[in-house]
């Protein structure tokens, strides 16, 4: 087994580094605070309001992880019955496409008048958004199935659940799971999104409060905040990953890791 650091610790030991540059580069640029602050000055605003922040970052991860669970749910749903239909996959997959275009900004309104200003409107935001990747990645995995092991499911007269289960969701189980990891950081960006359009608090309204103060150590501390609550979430879908489908590729080569 290889002795190469953690993914993890990569990740965490690249962060660090980035951060004592950046904060070398203040120091020694005498970059002003008002125009890039400072790590130590984004910490500092973190570290005098704590709660402030906690608040505004679990505001943002409610609506997060509620908006991923049902575009996951849905998207695994509809992604099947694409999968598994040719009327499906010649009407609703080109209408999935058309709409994966449209800016959910441009809906804002829309859905604003549908489900009014709070939450139910984000998790529509962030679910519209996250959905897309799973559904294209469960189609895609199921659709990639040997053909083989379909005809010898078909010749014992396999009942079609039974062949979905053992055959073809473990199969798309790796593909679901890219897919699953592309939703989660989308999903945070539409979390954010959301609260741009509709909200009064979360880390996308911390954005918009310090930009409209001109307060640039709180505009980096939510970027900040959000970075790593992007980082932490996508890190527990891999260890998911790694437990759930020990046989993908790249849950192998994370235990290789």
């Amino acid at each position: 087994m290889s002795r190469q650091p953690s993914a993890v610790l990569s990740g965490f030991l690249t962060l660090l580094a980035v951060l004592v540059l950046w904060q070398a580069a203040s120091i020694v640029f005498a970059i002003p605070d008002y125009v890039v602050p400072a790590p130590y000055a984004v910490l500092k605003e973190i570290a005098r309001h704590p709660g402030f922040y906690l608040v505004q970052s679990a505001v943002t991860l409610r609506s997060t992880l509620i908006g991923f669970v049902a575009a996951t749910v849905v998207g695994i749903l509809v992604g099947t019955v694409t999968a598994y239909s040719r009327i499906c996959r010649q009407t609703i997959y080109p209408l999935i496409l058309l709409l994966q275009g449209v800016p959910k900004v441009a809906l804002a309104p829309v859905l604003i008048v549908f489900f009014g200003f709070g939450l139910e409107f984000q998790v529509v935001v962030v679910a519209s958004i996250a959905f897309f990747p799973v559904v294209i990645n469960t189609v895609l995995g199921l659709t990639s199935v040997d053909r083989d092991l379909i005809l010898l499911s078909r010749v014992l007269r396999t009942p079609r659940l039974k062949e979905f289960l053992m055959i073809g969701l473990p199969h798309a189980a790796p593909s679901i799971f890219s897919g699953m990891k592309v939703a989660m950081t989308l999903s945070v960006i539409g979390a954010v999104v959301s609260e741009f359009v509709s909200s009064e608090a979360g880390l996308g309204h911390t954005l918009i409060v310090a930009n409209s103060e001109f307060n640039t150590a709180m505009s980096f501390a939510a970027i900040l905040l959000l970075s790593l609550m992007t980082f932490a979430l996508f890190g527990v879908l891999r260890l998911l990953e790694r437990f759930v489908v020990p046989w993908s590729e790249e849950a192998a080569i994370q235990i290789e890791l």
